[in-house]
């Protein structure tokens, strides 16, 4: 069993009941959630309510790619945030994981990328993974910045905020790490494990949060 979590933000409000009865429901929207092969899931909000016996657990649903929390679980002076952790069996249809790219073939495309790492990650083959996690990082930029050039679209990213300064320079690695695939580059040691791990993270969060659909400037 895989588990994965999900940053819990920003929600929408959604009445449910009818008066005097109404109450207010907090939507959190996750995207790519239809993708997993779900076995169960826990929630853990960062301003749940307290009773005098103790904790109280949250009561929530999950509605296709919308996590619906009750009402009485979240503080209403705050704003609701939370976790939810996903224990799944993997990907049930890696296409899922692009839902904002309506270019079918281009998903069609980082659907198989995004396999491939998965199962170069899975059986530990280090540059294969870097060489496909890679090849999924540079397909997102392109669909929102439309740049022939790598490199271009990094510092782009970087400009509009979508990658911090550590995550730029680490996805400057795996863009040179791929070139190492050429045979005059047989002297020049391939990243390994520890590059891997850490493309993973950024890997991870930008599959998961996407880039937002806004302008960018550049």
């Amino acid at each position: 069993m895989k588990v994965t979590t999900f940053r819990l933000e920003n929600p929408a409000f959604q009445e449910v009941g009818r008066p005097p009865f109404i109450t207010t429901e907090a939507v959190f929207s996750v995207p790519v959630l239809p993708a997993y092969a779900q076995h169960y899931t826990s929630l853990e909000m960062d301003n749940s309510r307290h009773v005098d016996v103790g904790y109280v657990k949250p009561v929530y649903q999950l509605q296709g790619s919308n996590v619906i929390v009750a009402s009485h679980v979240y503080d209403h002076i705050q704003k609701p945030s939370g976790t939810l952790t996903v224990y799944h069996a993997g990907i049930r249809d890696y296409r899922l994981l692009f839902p904002h790219i309506d270019n079918l073939e281009l998903v069609a495309r980082l659907a198989d990328f995004a396999e491939e790492a998965d199962k170069a990650f899975e059986s530990q083959a280090w540059f294969s993974y870097v060489v496909m996690a890679g090849a999924v990082v540079e397909g997102l930029l392109w669909y929102h910045f439309k740049k022939p050039n790598f490199n271009w679209m990094i510092n782009l990213a970087r400009k509009n905020e979508l990658l911090s300064a550590s995550e730029v320079d680490l996805v400057n690695e795996v863009r040179e790490a791929r070139n190492l695939i050429h045979a005059e580059k047989f002297q020049t040691v391939i990243p390994g494990r520890q590059l891997a791990l850490d493309i993973s993270v950024t890997y991870d969060r930008l599959i998961k949060f996407k880039c937002p659909q806004t302008e960018y400037s550049g």
